[in-house]
């Protein structure tokens, strides 16, 4: 039997998470290799190297981060953006990847609250009429539980980069002028539609550029307490490479990235929904699909 390998870089929902995984593969050899939350991709790339002999001809699970690193380094030619069941150019020794982490989590929750749990995974195959239907479940959930802000901002910049609204589904060209414009006049207002239905006319659209450089005026103005911030995980990123921190910055408001994975680890991440002890209303389905992607080892 293959030995199997879990690795990750540490963040609050795989170190709840991933004890779960070690449970249900209680008839497996498995080994934890996991980095600090801080650790940046150098010093990933240093203990993955360490590891790389032990992961050859057995079972890999991992974030996306690491194995984007492991396979770096394990000289693989032409891996897909979409996939990470990558087909290899070396057939000795290989390293078996599952889904990854992300992927995983990203297709359970998908499936669970898209209300569809097809062997084909249809949540997957038709991401954006499905994202629109699950974001909108889960707000419904959320609104269920009584969580309501006092206002609500959505920020316009990157919302097309990601599903349910990627700008290069819905024939916009690849260029700034194109994307931003998209961005203000269609995502933007449609991402402001699904929370109006749940949470009434509290939302407001901002763009939080300005002169082309992040504005800080701007996201000063509202960083307030009771206030939920909607931004894609690529502005953060934007953030960062403007030096700001973004957790450290948003120290009043509550941050929910996009797209729908990101935005139910924030979920999460700031108790908005108390699911600690079942981690997913998806837990089962994600069991489920773990297990369907040992079995093709």
């Amino acid at each position: 039997m293959k030995k199997i390998f879990v690795v990750y870089r540490e963040n609050d929902l795989y170190d709840k998470l991933v004890p779960k995984i070690i449970e249900w593969l209680n008839n497996h050899e498995v080994e934890i290799v996991t980095f600090p939350s801080s650790a940046n991709k150098d010093e990933i790339k240093i203990g993955i190297n360490t590891q790389l002999k032990m992961f050859r001809n057995n079972i890999v699970i991992s974030d996306k981060t690491c194995q984007s690193i492991i396979d770096e380094e394990d000289e693989i030619v032409n891996p897909s953006k979409y996939t990470s069941n990558f087909q290899r150019i070396r057939k000795e020794n290989p390293i078996l990847f599952t889904d990854t982490l992300d992927l995983l989590c990203d297709k359970a929750i998908k499936i669970t609250y898209g209300g569809v749990f097809e062997e084909e995974c249809t949540a997957i195959k038709n991401e954006d009429a499905d994202g629109v239907k699950i974001t909108s479940n889960l707000l419904e959930k959320i609104k269920s539980h009584g969580m309501t802000p006092k206002k609500i901002h959505i920020v316009t910049e990157c919302t097309g980069d990601h599903s349910p609204f990627c700008y290069w589904n819905n024939g916009i060209n690849d260029d700034p002028d194109s994307r931003r414009k998209y961005e203000i006049d269609i995502v933007a207002p449609a991402i402001a539609q699904l929370f109006v239905k749940k949470f009434g006319n509290i939302i407001e659209i901002v763009s939080a550029l300005k002169n082309k450089e992040v504005s800080l005026d701007i996201l000063s103005k509202i960083n307030a307490p009771e206030t939920w911030i909607i931004m894609d995980r690529h502005f953060t990123a934007t953030m960062k490479y403007s030096g700001l921190d973004w957790k450290n910055f948003f120290n009043q408001a509550t941050v929910l990235r996009l797209p729908i994975f990101d935005f139910f680890e924030d979920v999460y991440r700031n108790k908005i929904l108390k699911i600690a002890d079942e981690i997913f209303a998806s837990e089962e389905c994600l069991k489920k699909l773990i297990s369907e992607e040992i079995k093709k080892y």
